[in-house]
């Protein structure tokens, strides 16, 4: 996918997206309206169905809930075999990938190391693709689709605060692309991430926010990951970014690099949107680092 397309998807489903927008008001937008795009409800929480699926390495879970919309969310914990309490890193694969991608790049990774993983599919991906939807994600969707699966992943985060493999004081994050712009929302609104790893991520919504319709700027400054990544500070972030990225071009990462406050790391790498090995298994190095393991 060119970098214009993703460009136009979102801001596409920005301007079509959202039956919700508000007027917005000039200038920034203010922290209190940002995370109150992001509300779920605390007081019901999800009931989290588990069911174990086998696998020679490590302890594997197919997980499935019903978010606030009705919906049925489906992913996958993982975690070693030995019985313990272990840090735990969330998972969020880009667009038009699923969980299953993150666990084969991060999940059995960090299995090997000693911490758990769980990865969902977002809203429209993997599991949750409806029949005869077409394979990429339709424009008017698509800041709704942000908003609904960040939400499913706060469910989540409860979730793993229940479970007594995990040690809910030590989760992590790891995004790819559309992941990495989430997961810098996660993470500004929910401090219950203490680490995340943001690969080829960046944030495309920014410069046109100005040129979108007033009606709609609301809408833009909810999923614009750079009004959110400032407020994971104090709590360490890493970027790994392709230098010659087509996909989330330099522009558009360092929009999200330079609002992002200290502690923050920028790895580039020479490639493009696809990381090498190498540079994902520094990824992996830094959040046990971060997080320790069992």
């Amino acid at each position: 996918m060119k970098c214009q397309r993703l460009l136009t998807v979102i801001a596409a489903g920005l301007l079509l997206g959202s039956a919700h927008a508000q007027t917005g008001a000039k200038g920034e937008p203010a922290w209190s309206d940002l995370k109150d795009a992001y509300k779920y409800d605390t007081k019901s929480p999800a009931d989290f169905k588990a069911e174990p699926r086998e696998d020679k390495e490590y302890v594997v879970e197919h997980l499935s809930f019903s978010n606030s919309k009705g919906e049925t969310v489906h992913g996958t914990f993982t975690r070693p075999k030995e019985a313990g309490k272990y840090p735990c890193v969330l998972l969020l694969h880009g667009l038009t990938s699923n969980k299953e991608s993150m666990i084969q790049m991060f999940g059995k990774p960090l299995a090997a190391k000693g911490i758990a993983s769980l990865a969902l599919d977002a809203e429209r991906h993997g599991e949750r693709r409806q029949a005869n939807a077409p394979p990429s994600i339709e424009p008017m969707v698509f800041a709704s689709m942000v908003q609904t699966t960040v939400k499913d992943y706060r469910l989540a985060l409860d979730y793993l605060k229940s479970r007594a493999d995990v040690d809910s004081s030590r989760i992590g994050l790891a995004g790819y692309s559309m992941g990495a712009m989430m997961g810098s929302i996660l993470s500004g609104v929910d401090d219950r991430v203490k680490a995340a790893v943001l690969c080829v991520g960046g944030d495309p919504v920014k410069a046109m926010s100005a040129n979108l319709p007033e009606a709609v700027r609301s809408m833009a400054a909810s999923v614009s990951p750079s009004n959110f990544i400032a407020h994971v500070s104090p709590r360490p972030v890493l970027f790994i970014n392709g230098k010659q990225d087509v996909i989330v071009n330099g522009d558009a990462a360092k929009t999200l690099h330079d609002a992002a406050k200290s502690p923050k790391e920028v790895i580039w790498v020479e490639s493009g949107h696809m990381l090498p090995p190498d540079a994902i298994q520094q990824g992996i190095t830094w959040l046990v680092e971060k997080l320790g393991r069992k």
